[in-house]
């Protein structure tokens, strides 16, 4: 017998498409009467939320927030859940920083539904003295009918997703310099650190810049089992080069930027689950392919079988002269069949983080050291990084995820066919062009009445 499902009809898309449309109206009427922080654009539409960017009208460096709300009862589950984990991961390093947010309401009914808003208003306490959270907050003028409850305001991270990256490789038909992988993958194994150790890793002080994740030496327990559960290029950043952070001078920092899927998993997995998500994105990198496949393949490489079977021995690894052999080895293992060939969270930091200080254009092969020296790498982050500040470029389109084009684990996918389904019948366009239509008749119509 087929499950039971309650097949939603065109009304039921549509009441959601309008709220979704409603909502990103709302966002943008506030911020052009905000006389501190003027509205940019939506600039990502998912299945139960909305991102707004918004820039501080008064900054010399046109500093960005993104908000992000939501539009049904999931979407503030999520963010509800967004909220607790920004909060214990504030001050560090390779998470996305929260800014500021509001929770759903916990005080009494007596202030009134504006009060309480404003009651239950909190802000990161993890912020640069000179970007005060609570200016910050007073400043964006947060109106109840316009954000709703719950919201979020997190940093901007400006130079893009991972899955841009991959697709300006692909479209400039050109490799990652060895050393850029191996700064990625260290960012991406500190996250994981983050997410392994939560409320145990050192984290900064109000006003401090923030803290590498480093594996406490405090604490002699098992790490933890929060997985992130949902990543995919799509769902990590880069932020800016920091020039006081050895790790950061030349390639920018890569942060998660999405807990709305984290949960603790049974038996302490959730770090297995992470290494093995992050060494799929570095797979993702190396291979220049946003999607990894279906992973049910195997190839021999050494002494095991893994799943990475374009840079195995004994898969593809031919096509991959360029690639470092040491970081072959190390992502094949983290893709090992077999659980026992997967390196531990504190080996992989080590052996990323010898990499990293250690590997000069000098500990590549001769004909590959003109790649990998600091100018050129830095020449080849200004081409398919940094110029898209300025130009359009591949994967700089608005980043809609309610057609179920994204590679999350917890899509409804019953739900995604059955409204696929519903456009083809009909003949209506999809989601991604009446919205970009949508918004843009909405910003014409806007400008024609001032």
């Amino acid at each position: 017998m087929e499950p039971l499902f309650l097949k939603p009809g065109p009304y039921d898309f549509e009441e959601q498409y309008q709220e979704q449309l409603r909502i990103a109206k709302h966002l943008k009427e506030h911020f052009e009467e905000n006389p501190n922080y003027a509205y940019e654009e939506i600039i990502g539409v998912g299945r139960n939320s909305l991102g707004a960017l918004v820039r501080d009208r008064k900054s010399k460096n046109k500093r960005r927030l993104l908000v992000k709300r939501a539009f049904n009862t999931l979407g503030e589950e999520q963010i509800t859940r967004e909220i607790q984990h920004f909060t214990t991961f504030g001050g560090l390093e390779h998470i996305v920083t929260m800014v500021a947010h509001a929770e759903q309401p916990t005080t009494s009914e007596k202030k009134g539904p504006v009060g309480q808003f404003f009651d239950n208003l909190k802000s990161s306490n993890f912020i640069r003295k000179r970007r005060d959270p609570r200016r910050i907050r007073s400043k964006l003028k947060f109106k109840p009918h316009v954000f709703g409850e719950p919201f979020l305001v997190l940093e901007y991270l400006e130079n893009g997703t991972l899955t841009r990256l991959i697709r300006r490789c692909i479209h400039y038909q050109v490799n990652a310099p060895n050393r850029v992988l191996w700064a990625i993958f260290l960012c991406l194994i500190r996250a994981c650190v983050a997410m392994a150790y939560p409320g145990h890793v050192l984290r900064a002080k109000a006003g401090e810049k923030p803290r590498l994740e480093e594996i406490p030496t405090n604490y002699t327990g098992p790490p933890g089992g929060l997985a992130h559960q949902d990543l995919n290029p799509g769902k990590v950043m880069f932020g800016s080069p920091d020039q006081e952070q050895s790790e950061h001078n030349i390639v920018p920092a890569l942060k998660f930027i999405d807990m709305q899927t984290a949960n603790e998993l049974y038996g302490g997995t959730g770090v297995d689950y992470n290494l093995f998500d992050i060494s799929v994105l570095m797979y993702c990198m190396i291979i220049a392919n946003e999607d990894a496949g279906p992973l049910e393949q195997y190839a021999e490489h050494k002494s095991f079988h893994t799943m990475a079977i374009e840079i195995a021995l004994g898969g593809n690894g031919e096509n991959y002269q360029w690639l470092d052999p040491e970081l072959r080895d190390i992502i094949c293992q983290c893709m090992a069949g077999q659980q026992n060939y997967r390196p531990s969270l504190r080996e992989l930091l080590y052996v990323a983080q010898r990499a990293v200080q250690t590997k000069t254009s000098e500990a590549f092969p001769f004909g590959q050291r003109v790649n990998e020296t600091d100018q050129a790498i830095k020449m080849w982050l200004q081409h398919v990084i940094y110029d898209a500040q300025t130009q359009p470029g591949p994967g700089d389109e608005m980043d809609i995820d309610y057609e179920g084009k994204g590679k999350g684990r917890a899509r409804d996918e019953h739900e995604t066919r059955l409204q696929q389904e519903y456009y083809q019948a009909t003949g209506a366009p999809t989601v991604r062009e009446r919205f970009l239509k949508d918004i843009r008749r909405m910003e014409e119509e806007q400008n024609n009445n001032k």
